[in-house]
């Protein structure tokens, strides 16, 4: 909450599991003792690792703020370039922090801009050019997609695998640590805003703002159908 600066408590669960973005440390370590998941290294950082649980939906965050990259791009009505990469790489840090005064400015500037009539005379001239911006952008979303696609489904995996009293655990860290509790918020404000920018998308390629329409939409913007 913008005014309350979080105290050393509050952060330093979220400070602990951004040791484990992605799960690369625990991948680095898993490969560096030789892929053996025997090994009493690996058996020892198990044992002081944060829990799944908690890893696991702090990485579904930073998917999710990760995967709004390539639609943000995507975006006609985006703002510059260098706003939208410090909107992502801050968002990746703090999450709605930086996201949601992004789209409150994209909205502000969008009914200033004018320039509508411009972009379009813009975009019929070097068609080459753009086919080529066109493969280079598929190829960036189709990675993008894939790895969010596989920390989605390790993640989920974790969820889904975790005992009662984990969820118990985790319950009461999000009632009393609200850095925690802000991670929960952000994931239904993920779902709003993405679903808002997707038919912003539509509507701009001037096709049906219907999601089952999807003939000459954009909604495969990541390449891959589980993002």
């Amino acid at each position: 909450i913008p005014g309350w600066p979080p105290s050393d408590a509050d952060l330093a669960p979220a400070i602990e599991d951004s040791k484990h973005f992605f799960y690369i440390a625990d991948l680095m370590e898993f490969f560096g003792d030789g892929g053996s998941p025997a090994s009493s290294d690996l058996s020892t950082t198990t044992q002081t690792q944060p829990p799944a649980l908690r890893l696991a939906l702090f990485n579904i965050a930073e998917a999710w703020i990760f995967a709004f990259l390539p639609l943000m791009l995507t975006d006609k009505k985006r703002l510059p370039l260098p706003a939208v990469l410090f909107t992502w790489i801050g968002g990746l840090g703090l999450t709605n922090a930086f996201l949601s005064p992004y789209l409150a400015f994209r909205e502000i500037f969008t009914l200033v801009n004018t320039t509508g009539d411009e972009e379009k005379e813009e975009d019929v001239v070097n068609t080459d050019k753009n086919s080529v911006i066109e493969v280079a952008d598929k190829l960036f979303s189709i990675g993008t997609g894939v790895i969010v696609s596989l920390i989605f489904g390790y993640a989920s995996f974790q969820i889904a695998t975790s005992s009662t009293d984990q969820w118990k655990e985790f319950g009461t860290l999000v009632a009393t640590d609200r850095t925690y509790l802000a991670f929960c918020i952000d994931l239904v404000l993920f779902a709003i805003f993405q679903n808002f920018l997707v038919n912003q998308v539509i509507l701009q390629s001037g096709a049906s703002s219907s999601l089952d329409e999807t003939d000459s939409t954009p909604l495969n913007i990541y390449s891959v159908p589980f993002v």
